[in-house]
């Protein structure tokens, strides 16, 4: 391991892993944080070790993908990690145009998601991908759709976090697809470094006072 260029003190990043899908896999997969927490009004008692996964999805693209992402989280919870947090819109690629009214394409995103959730034993994921309502109907006619991120650990999804901000310039067109959320709350997770609840936002919903 070594220190990731330009990261804060206490981050290291992975050497990577070998690449299968065509050279793929960029050659540093994450970047590992321990962070420092506890009760509010106290000073931090517990160390949270988190591996931020710098991916680079190709949009479209959900099986490789997918593949990308487990692996980096493969190697996250080899290096110790108890939570690795992938990009949004990881698993089905940002910026796919017309691809999202695709109902087999969002089912797919939606399998995906669940390989993944399969795929975090002994590690909680954080994962970016698109969140269907089939019972309600979005400003385009079809099921209404979150930009959403799985938190998910041994099989299970314990939260399906959806953005509440969306970008609508340059290339950004989350307003004409996806429905903004309601409500944000945090999840409850039970980590080898102690329980812990955590909020889930996405991109610009950082910066918001919600």
């Amino acid at each position: 391991m070594r220190r990731a260029e330009g990261a804060p003190a206490g981050a290291e990043r992975g050497d990577g892993v070998p690449a299968s899908d065509g050279g793929r896999v960029p050659s540093a997969v994450f970047c590992a944080l321990r962070w420092r927490w506890g009760p509010a009004g106290e000073a931090p008692g517990q160390t949270m070790r988190i591996a931020l996964a710098q991916l680079n999805p190709i949009s479209g693209d959900i099986d490789g993908n997918t593949r990308t992402l487990i692996r980096s989280m493969e190697e996250a919870a080899r290096s110790g990690a108890e939570i690795v947090v992938a990009p949004e819109m990881v698993i089905p690629g940002y910026c796919i145009g017309d691809l999202i009214e695709d109902r087999a394409f969002l089912e797919a995103n939606e399998r995906a998601m669940q390989r993944v959730a399969q795929a975090a034993r002994g590690i909680t994921a954080v994962a970016g991908f698109i969140d269907c309502d089939y019972s309600a109907r979005g400003d385009t006619g079809g099921p209404r759709k979150y930009n959403a991120a799985a938190v998910v650990r041994d099989g299970h999804v314990l939260q399906r976090a959806r953005k509440t901000l969306l970008p609508n310039y340059r290339y950004f067109d989350d307003k004409r697809f996806f429905t903004p959320a309601d409500t944000r709350d945090p999840v409850d997770l039970a980590l080898p470094s102690g329980r812990a609840r955590v909020g889930v936002s996405i991109c610009v919903d950082m910066w918001d006072d919600f």
